[in-house]
């Protein structure tokens, strides 16, 4: 049995780390484009999809395989096609992508107006109540100010008679320190 050459390990060594890097590398960069694909074929909503992004999609394999694109029989291609547009278009069965689309956006407008009327009347709520509070944020801050404007607007009110009528309300007392 020969002796053992470390220096020759150590290249033989490295050389097959430098191989398994490399390759892994590469799985990585192919699962990247993998992945950028099937987002990107997925992401086209409706009639924003055409056969040419499955072509697309088929292309990153890389086979020269785009698949059959040939309908085959018309009519029944065109029955088909009739058939998923009921179902997915306007006043079909189900609403489409972009009918779905604008009922989220009102409905996360609906959640953002309501959070900030919440807030902006339970802040008020503790101005009213707390006279120490009506002190710090009270008339003639730009906080106070921004406050009953925004719950005038929201309550559809003029802001300067909103004022009025909550600043009569008012009762501010200064922030005493504590005795030590």
């Amino acid at each position: 049995m020969g002796k053992l050459n470390l220096r020759e390990v150590t290249a033989e060594t490295r050389k097959d780390a430098l191989f398994y890097k490399d390759r892994a590398e590469r799985f990585e960069e192919r699962i990247a484009q993998l992945e950028a694909a099937i987002q990107t074929h997925r992401d086209q909503k409706a009639d924003d999809r055409c056969w040419m992004d499955d072509q697309a999609l088929y292309a990153v394999l890389g086979d020269d395989n785009l698949g059959d694109n040939r309908v085959g029989d018309p009519a029944a291609m065109l029955e088909n096609c009739k058939r998923f547009i009921e179902r997915r278009c306007a006043g079909g069965e189900w609403p489409t992508y972009a009918e779905l689309e604008a009922r989220i956006a009102q409905l996360e407008k609906q959640l953002r107006t309501g959070l900030a009327a919440q807030a902006v009347t339970a802040v008020l709520d503790r101005i009213r109540t707390d006279g120490r509070l009506a002190y710090l944020i009270g008339p003639f801050s730009n906080s106070y100010e921004r406050l009953t404007d925004a719950y005038a607007e929201m309550t559809s009110q003029d802001p300067e008679k909103f004022r009025e009528i909550f600043e009569a309300s008012l009762k501010p007392e200064p922030w005493k320190r504590p005795a030590d």
